[in-house]
């Protein structure tokens, strides 16, 4: 019988920010999926999709709650650790999109960076996901 591997994020404002944004993101993409047309979703895949909305936002929960303590601790189940790990890299490509906007519309590099620094701390948080459940397999 193996055990779920356990992630503990330290909660500073800039991880705390990622991951509530992140999670938030990723519910409300899966909740518009769940009403496209064009993607023509059956009533199973509406009840998984929202379902993930459901995990989402449960999880982004917890990490709010956990927010005054300076930390969160993730089971990475496998449902979990799909979700934290899709939602982080939604929330990557976003933020590096948003950086080449701010970037190309003022013909300013710097002014993309929060958006790039959000992204680079989504991918921080992301790997550290991965390793966490790579380091519980070996």
């Amino acid at each position: 019988m193996s055990v779920e591997p356990t992630l503990t994020y330290q909660l500073d404002s800039t991880t705390y920010e990622v991951l509530t944004e992140a999670l938030e993101q990723h519910a409300a993409h899966q909740e518009l999926l769940t009403r496209q047309t064009q993607f023509a979703p059956t009533t199973e895949d509406r009840m998984t999709l929202l379902h993930e909305v459901l995990h989402a936002e449960e999880l982004r929960r917890t990490i709010e709650a956990a927010h005054s303590a300076g930390q969160v601790s993730i089971t990475l189940e496998p449902s979990t650790y799909q979700l934290l790990t899709e939602a982080l890299s939604g929330y990557h490509d976003d933020q590096m999109h948003a950086a080449e906007e701010a970037t190309q519309e003022h013909d300013d590099p710097d002014d993309g960076d929060p958006a790039r620094q959000a992204a680079a701390a989504a991918d921080r948080l992301h790997l550290q996901a991965v390793e966490a459940a790579h380091c519980a397999h070996l």
